[in-house]
């Protein structure tokens, strides 16, 4: 198995796409394109998407959670359905290809799940670490969901360092997706040789990738690695992890070197830190997630109230202008006309009957 890990908007879908053109199966259960998202498509398997949303749920996360998962959080037997699932799903999948493609961003947060399903399926597994500009990713995901900057950018340190520390001392290959894009026939060999595949640049599935597939629309943002340093407010530890993935992404023969592991040591035990923070964070955003879902029921609540009261103004409206259109027929009729001059007659006689002094003769 090939697994591509990444954050969100990082050019997984890109990178996924192009195992295909080294013969890796994706399989025919895929998530379809959405427009003014991923019109090239996801490359995601629907139904490993599907349990990945529901382990996140069950274990209280969502994929923009502050708050990282530990590997405890694992071993709780609500987890033990979710394993039985996957691994029905992946010996589906294995049955029909030698190698097979899985890709979905919570798997950088759930890989010591995903890890543990491998063993029990005894596959071999290499892994594609895709990196971009956490700038870049930032202002995608404020364009697509909102996310305030430091939100953004402490998701992508949490799910890029869950990456590399659980893929380290395994095959894997750290893919940066500018670099990709500037060099794409070059990338495709990296991978191949990393990946133990096959790779031919004049055959129709190279060609077809890089020459219709690839567009330079598909980069709607991008950042200089020095224009991480311009921003102040973001977490310390942020320049060093996309420093050290910029290395391993030009030079492979760093992925088990020393000095590797422990800048990712030190790197997490900077993030580690800041977990009580984050956690604080969590809350708040809940808090605030829940004060805006009952102020937007509270909103609804009076907008359907309104409109149910301008229907009734509606309504009583077109009743008083049905009874003046009556009003108008009687006062235009002609038995109104004629009883005009008794209508005059009878004024005295009604002036009288009010008269204050003989009120009192009503009775």
């Amino acid at each position: 198995m090939v697994v591509v890990l990444g954050m969100h908007r990082s050019g997984t879908s890109l990178v996924t796409r192009a195992l295909h053109v080294l013969g890796v199966s994706l399989g025919d259960h895929l998530m379809p394109p959405v427009e003014h998202n991923n019109e090239k498509g996801f490359w995601e398997d629907l139904d490993v998407n599907a349990l990945n949303i529901g382990l996140l749920k069950t274990l209280g996360r969502d994929w923009h959670a502050f708050t990282p998962l530990l590997p405890n959080e694992f071993s709780g037997p609500a987890v033990v359905a979710f394993q039985e699932s996957a691994l029905q799903i992946l010996r589906q999948r294995l049955c029909t290809t030698d190698c097979f493609g899985l890709k979905d961003p919570r798997m950088c947060r759930l890989l010591p799940f995903w890890q543990d399903v491998f063993v029990k399926l005894q596959v071999r597994v290499s892994y594609v670490v895709v990196c971009r500009n956490p700038l870049s990713v930032a202002h995608s995901l404020a364009k697509r969901d909102g996310f305030d900057l430091q939100k953004a950018c402490y998701l992508w340190l949490d799910h890029m360092l869950e990456s590399l520390v659980w893929t380290q001392n395994r095959n894997r290959i750290v893919v940066e997706y500018d670099r990709f894009l500037a060099e794409p026939a070059r990338q495709l060999e990296r991978m191949a040789q990393a990946l133990s595949l096959s790779f031919d640049a004049t055959g129709p599935e190279a060609t077809g990738f890089l020459t219709d597939f690839l567009e330079p629309s598909m980069r709607h943002n991008q950042h200089r690695p020095e224009d991480l340093e311009l921003q102040k407010t973001l977490p310390a530890n942020l320049t060093a992890l996309y420093k050290l993935l910029a290395q391993l992404g030009s030079n492979p023969s760093a992925y088990e070197g020393p000095q590797i592991a422990s800048a990712i040591a030190s790197i997490r035990a900077q993030h580690q830190d800041d977990y009580p923070a984050l956690y604080y964070l969590e809350e708040w955003e809940q808090r605030h997630a829940r004060l805006v879902g009952e102020r937007d029921k509270r909103i609804a609540e009076l907008c359907a109230a309104l409109t149910a009261r301008q229907a009734t103004i509606g309504s009583l409206q077109n009743e008083v202008s049905r009874m003046d259109s009556q009003l108008r027929m009687i006062c235009s009729s002609r038995a109104w006309k004629m009883a005009r001059v008794l209508r005059k007659l009878a004024l005295p006689f009604k002036r009288l009957v009010d008269w204050p002094s003989l009120k009192s003769l009503r009775l």
